[in-house]
């Protein structure tokens, strides 16, 4: 009985090994009967050797209770085991279909820090920077599409996070002459996160500018019109009277021919001022094209150079292709063209320079070309060159029109006229004109 007892006091006081365990003797098998033995779902202990009558011993708990709520709780833990499955999948879905939504949007979009660090970027800044994703992140954004050392002046950054709301602002790219709209939104205040969306508007900006140049040269172009109208009946009088003042001998007076010469000279120019001004009136120069022969307008256009003032000798170097095609050309246009163009090469040479021209067909084409040996055009004023009222002579000596009115009669005949030209190199001007 002590050993009973004993056993049953290491039962009694370390019960955790056999909580819901069913324990019995060997020698009492008529146990293994037992209503808590035979609905266990636990594991049945036998103890051997403890008597040799036999005893059963038994720790009451319910284990049917106990293996319902197990069979309960593991339910629910699948059912919360496939949710989770399930809103994973959902959650991947999501961020895929957001990650292609980012990268889709053709302006560059940055999320950033609020010391201009970049956390994420899409595909359209990686391009235009030139650089792979993972190498853009925690880069400054001013840094990377500005191309500046500091942020620019009137990034809405701070402004964004400190009123929580969206703003706009216009910023400048200065390298590359770029223009971009910038939308700034918060997207959290802790940490502080904003999203930058850049709108290239360079083009926008320059269309803008292209229009509001045309309305100012629409209203010019009639006050033109109209003045040097007024001007022209004047000058006329003054050149001609000067010219038979000159057909007078005035050996006793060489002071008073050289003061005529002078005026006529001053007279002439005016007139060519009021003719280019009158051209510019006519918005779009109609032309009279015929059957012609380039090579044929180019020869009377030299004989009227050699009669025009030269302050200085400048000889015309000319390689025609004689067996250029005819072509329907108007002839007075061209010809105020290239006398244009003979005089800009005339301006541009130093003294004793040699003006060279030349023809020749190309596929469908006529090609006329004017080159001169002067100290040519620097590169950011080339593209400026057509424009109206532009000029890179000294002051005084040119209207400015004389380039944009020769482009709009070239257009005129469905062809083009360019110019390529490098410091200390001289300048040429292609005409190309189709052969019809």
């Amino acid at each position: 009985m002590a050993f009973l007892r004993s056993l049953w006091y290491t039962f009694s006081t370390n019960t955790q090994p056999f909580r819901n365990t069913c324990v019995y003797h060997a020698r009492a098998p008529e146990y293994l009967t037992h209503g808590n033995i035979q609905s266990a779902d636990q594991p049945v202990s036998c103890l051997e050797n403890l008597t040799d009558e036999g005893l059963t011993m038994t720790e009451h708990a319910d284990t049917r209770n106990s293996a319902q709520k197990l069979l309960e709780l593991e339910e629910i833990k699948k059912t919360l085991e496939e949710k989770v499955n399930e809103r994973t999948q959902q959650l991947e879905q999501a961020k895929k279909e957001w990650e292609r939504t980012f990268d889709a949007i053709d302006d560059p979009v940055v999320i950033l820090s609020d010391d201009y660090k970049v956390l994420r970027a899409n595909l359209a800044l990686s391009r235009i920077v030139k650089q792979d994703i993972r190498n853009i992140i925690n880069h400054n954004c001013y840094e990377l599409l500005m191309e500046r050392d500091t942020p620019c002046e009137n990034c809405p950054i701070h402004t964004t996070v400190a009123e929580q709301k969206g703003l706009e602002a216009e910023i400048h790219q200065i390298e590359q002459g770029k223009t971009y709209h910038l939308r700034s939104f918060p997207m959290s205040q802790e940490p502080p996160r904003i999203v930058h969306e850049y709108r290239d508007i360079t083009e926008k900006k320059a269309i803008q500018k292209q229009m509001m140049i045309t309305d100012k040269l629409s209203s010019l172009g009639l006050l033109a019109g109209g003045v040097a109208h007024e001007i022209n009946n004047p000058i006329a009088g003054i050149l001609a009277q000067t010219q038979l003042l000159l057909m007078d001998s005035h050996e006793d007076n060489p002071f008073l021919e050289q003061a005529l010469k002078e005026i006529e000279k001053a007279a002439h120019r005016c007139r060519k001022i009021v003719q280019d001004l009158l051209n510019f009136s006519r918005q779009k120069p109609t032309v009279q094209k015929e059957k012609q022969q380039l090579n044929q307008i180019i020869h009377h256009t030299l004989e009227l150079y050699t009669l025009l003032p030269h302050k200085e000798r400048t000889d015309v170097e000319s390689n025609l292709d004689e067996d250029l095609p005819t072509s329907r050309l108007d002839a007075d246009k061209l010809q105020s063209v290239i006398l244009n163009l003979l005089v800009n090469a005339r301006d541009a040479s130093p003294s004793g320079g040699t003006i060279k021209l030349s023809t020749r067909q190309q596929g469908d084409n006529i090609i006329l070309e004017v080159s001169d040996h002067g100290s040519g055009i620097p590169p950011e004023l080339q593209e400026k060159i057509f424009t109206p009222f532009f000029t890179t002579k000294e002051k005084g000596l040119g209207t400015g029109l004389g380039l944009y009115i020769s482009q709009e009669i070239i257009q005129e005949h469905e062809g083009s006229i360019t110019l390529t030209s490098a410091p200390n190199e001289g300048t040429t001007f292609t005409i190309e004109l189709p052969i019809r």
